[in-house]
């Protein structure tokens, strides 16, 4: 019976969540630590840069010195040090039988945190960085009001995961390039996302690009019949989902996309699982 799966324990399922998450913003961190040279004032990526697209932080006033003291002098290689401890703990926390009480003040540490790698490095963010931020930030707002049901949370990053995946596809329809398969071909010739085995196969194969394309559109889209769908061929569909991201990560360098995306697939099972207790 699907009242008795895994994902229907209210508690099991957040914890899950938040674990997976909080290991994506773990390898997020690593991966800005280990690239800190990009990132100092001789970097191309430095703060004095790229504080001049928010016109507030180029004036002389408390925001701007805010931020600065924030964002220079390498003062963001220890938020991300600091990101990078605050996940190892939660994902060691949510492990356990007996969560600690500050559980949820490190939830909303992070978050406060990832919030701030977001005003520093507006570049490069994608949406797996946008999915993390979402799920640590609506449980940080969760968890501040007393008595809250915290099935409202698993149920909003279950609808925000499916009209994630919906929108994509909707996107992926209305444009031109997608639809003749050409922006199957325009990706894997990437030299960062792309894969040059890959490439050369399908220029030879029109027919598989295509279909490449037009499967992949279509099988985001159909994410909105998720709630309503038996249930069994809604499991499929969601470890359909998690194969896309893994091979995404395996052939894309996707590395944060996978884990991100996997959080949120807890959710989407627990939120159909209720839907189909209501029939």
């Amino acid at each position: 019976m699907v009242e008795y799966m895994i994902f229907s324990n209210l508690n099991i399922c957040i914890h899950l969540i938040l674990a997976i998450t909080s290991f994506s913003i773990l390898i997020s961190s690593i991966e800005y630590i280990w690239n800190q040279s990009f990132i100092t004032e001789s970097g191309f990526l430095d703060w004095g840069t790229l504080r001049l697209r928010h016109r507030i932080l180029t004036k002389s006033g408390f925001v701007s010195k805010f931020f600065d003291k924030l964002f220079l002098n390498g003062s963001f290689l220890w938020i991300n040090i600091a990101r990078a401890i605050l996940s190892f703990s939660i994902i060691c926390m949510s492990f356990t039988s007996e969560r600690a009480l500050y559980y949820s003040f490190l939830v909303q540490t992070l978050a406060l945190l990832t919030m701030l790698v977001s005003i520093r490095m507006p570049y490069g963010q994608d949406g797996a960085d946008q999915m993390a931020l979402i799920t640590v930030s609506a449980y940080s707002l969760c968890s501040l009001i007393p008595a809250f049901n915290m099935e409202y949370f698993i149920f909003f990053i279950a609808i925000q995961g499916i009209m994630s995946y919906f929108f994509a596809g909707l996107i992926k329809i209305i444009s031109s390039k997608w639809r003749s398969g050409q922006a199957i071909l325009d990706i894997f010739s990437l030299e960062i996302y792309g894969s040059k085995a890959i490439y050369r196969i399908l220029c030879k194969k029109k027919h598989l690009y295509i279909g490449l394309a037009w499967f992949t559109f279509g099988f985001e889209c159909s994410s909105i019949l998720l709630p309503f769908i038996p249930i069994k061929l809604m499991i499929l569909f969601v470890g359909s989902y998690v194969f896309f991201h893994a091979f995404n990560a395996a052939f894309m360098n996707l590395n944060t996309f996978f884990w991100s995306f996997l959080a949120v697939q807890p959710a989407i099972i627990y939120f159909c699982n209720k839907i189909h207790l209501l029939h």
